[in-house]
């Protein structure tokens, strides 16, 4: 009896002992990962703990003291490198971090709130000298939380979720200009660091933007945003994004326009297969509308594919890499680089095929229907271990290493009305062969002969 109650008691005290364990599990979690943030610019400001026996909550100030050393710890992780000026921008930026956990142990779960507190000493000082009253809304907007990044994060799969605090803000400056902003549900969730993630997708309900200075007036308009990027390395990612509705306008100026975009959408990829690279960009929209004073079309359905394959990896990512490096400065030594890179790349052979490029409708004036085009084409880049030294010597030399084959069909209507714009292409139509309401033409280019439907170009 005297064992069953001595088990019971340990028991007991082990459960009783959780919360004390799981804190101590977490506080290391977090104190790692802020030793990590300390070697990559950011200083801790302030750092204050309140814990209870279930819970734990912890508010940290980071000042960004080293941007250039933070920039280049986000990009390790990311394919898209940060631009050099941005270092600028960030520089003595204050950062707020609340985090909220459970002190039990079998609860992996972090609450965290990023808000930024300050802005960067260039930025404030810039608008010390134009605006101080400005200076202090914007400070009273941060420091009152007014953007918010709200986190749940996971910190054993490295899965996270979260939302960004809604925004409405108006403001009338000295000289009469108002400035309206809204951002209103922008939810994301992702995996990885979450300051580089290996994958993120992004929603935006709402975003508008509304300046009006004296007679004139700019808006713009985004509604039902939606991104997504998924990416292992550098050579390979994919990227994609999607807008609803966009709409710009101007209007009380010598030339108001209003542009309308329905259904646009965006993707981009890299793909590493073997010694290769693959690379494909994709756009397209249901519609746009461009009305101003001398303008009035309507563009219906546009598609662009275009792939790139075949591609030396190696050759590709010391481009990239150089590229990189660009961004923080060019020199001329820097530009005969990636110069000779580039033709390095060129020189191991590649494919690029626009598969699709064209519009479907085109419409004038609410009224005049012109249909549309459509171009393809193939571009064949031959291998050439001595393209090097040709491009040296002459880059004519060059050109027996391309092959085109191509196809441009334009509606005999939108042919005719560019005609009266550019009287050249009169002179064009010569080559073209005409189908089914169309003009064709079929270019090849080969071993420096060009034809067109058969003919050579002179």
């Amino acid at each position: 009896m005297k064992k069953s109650i001595i088990a019971v008691v340990v028991f007991l005290l082990l459960v009783a002992l959780l919360p004390i364990i799981g804190n101590r599990f977490m506080k290391q979690t977090i104190n790692n990962r802020i030793t990590e943030l300390k070697t990559v610019g950011l200083e801790i400001k302030k750092d204050a703990t309140d814990s209870s026996y279930l819970a734990t909550s912890r508010h940290i100030e980071f000042i960004l003291k080293n941007p250039q050393k933070f920039i280049a710890y986000l990009n390790i992780s990311a394919h898209k490198q940060s631009p050099a000026y941005i270092n600028a921008m960030l520089h003595g930026v204050v950062l707020g971090v609340d985090i909220k956990y459970s002190n039990l142990p079998f609860v992996k779960a972090l609450e965290v709130e990023i808000s930024p507190l300050t802005f960067s000493d260039g930025i404030r000082d810039s608008l010390k000298q134009k605006d101080k009253d400005f200076l202090r809304y914007l400070q009273k907007f941060l420091q009152s939380k007014g953007i918010v990044y709200h986190i749940n994060y996971n910190i054993i799969d490295k899965k996270f979720n979260g939302y960004m605090k809604d925004i409405q803000q108006k403001y009338t400056f000295k000289d009469g200009t108002k400035i309206d902003i809204e951002l209103s549900k922008a939810n994301f969730n992702g995996e990885g660091i979450v300051v580089a993630p290996k994958m993120m997708d992004t929603k935006i309900k709402v975003f508008h933007l509304n300046i009006v200075q004296k007679a004139e007036t700019f808006a713009m308009a985004v509604e039902k945003f939606s991104s997504s990027m998924h990416f292992d390395a550098k050579s390979t990612y994919l990227s994609s994004a999607r807008v609803d509705k966009i709409n710009m306008r101007v209007s009380g100026s010598r030339n108001d326009t209003d542009i309308d975009v329905k259904k646009l959408n965006f993707h981009a990829s890299a793909i590493a297969k073997g010694k290769n690279t693959q690379l494909n960009a994709r756009a397209s929209f249901e519609q746009v509308n461009i009305i101003s004073n001398n303008l009035n079309i309507m563009l219906k359905k546009f598609g662009f594919n275009m792939l790139a394959n075949e591609m030396d990896k190696e050759s590709y990512m010391k481009l990239i890499e150089l590229l990189v490096e660009a961004k923080k400065g060019y020199t001329p030594q820097i530009n005969r680089e990636i110069h000779e890179r580039v033709v390095t790349l060129f020189s191991k052979g590649f494919v690029v095929k626009i598969e699709k490029l064209g519009v479907e409708n085109i419409i004038l004036n609410g009224k005049t229907e012109l249909h549309g085009f459509d171009f393809k084409s193939k571009f064949k880049f031959l291998a050439d271990k001595d393209l090097v030294q040709k491009i040296k010597l002459s880059p004519l030399m060059a050109a027996p290493d391309l092959e085109v084959n191509a196809t441009l069909q334009v509606a005999v209507a939108l042919y005719e009305y560019l005609s009266t714009k550019s009287p050249m292409l009169e002179r064009v139509k010569e080559y073209a062969k005409e189908k089914n309401g169309s003009y064709i033409f079929e270019m090849k280019v080969k071993d420096t002969k060009a034809t067109v439907n058969g003919k050579a170009l002179y």
